[in-house]
């Protein structure tokens, strides 16, 4: 794997941190625990936090593959991860475990025990604090998120 991507060089980088329990604006925190994450994380934010044990970091690029004909293409962007990636992240397949197979629309959300046993395979548990980020188009960190 190249190690060309470094945190503070990825200019097109969207990094969604979602801290599993966190409130909503203006509603009170009941329980004991630390703080909420911001909904979005800096790249600096990023390169000190990486490493710790209770981030994860996800890449969630998928490709548009556009054909002469004016069709397109969706292909997951797990070829562009091997090549390289953030240190430590782990690839969130879109067009994969992450999609419904069994909907005839695509991307649909997979059923509740599919997207936990996804989601768990990749590290995420009940305290874990999740950074999304997509090498493509921002959309596709964001679709995780939601």
């Amino acid at each position: 794997m190249r190690q060309s991507w470094r945190v503070s060089t990825v200019a097109s980088l969207l990094a969604i941190g979602l801290f599993v329990g966190c409130r909503a604006p203006g509603v009170e925190r009941v329980a004991a625990g630390p703080p909420p994450m911001e909904t979005l994380v800096s790249t600096e934010w990023l390169s000190e936090h990486l490493g710790e044990p209770d981030l994860v970091v996800l890449d969630c690029t998928a490709r548009v593959e556009m054909h002469e004909d004016g069709s397109y293409q969706i292909l997951s962007g797990r070829a562009g991860f091997e090549e390289g990636h953030i240190p430590g992240a782990g690839f969130a397949d879109l067009t994969g475990e992450l999609s419904d197979a069994a909907s005839p629309y695509r991307f649909a959300l997979p059923p509740p025990e599919q997207f936990a046993a996804a989601m768990a395979a990749l590290g995420v548990g009940d305290d874990s604090r999740v950074v999304l980020y997509s090498a493509t188009e921002p959309a596709w960190a964001a679709r995780v998120w939601w």
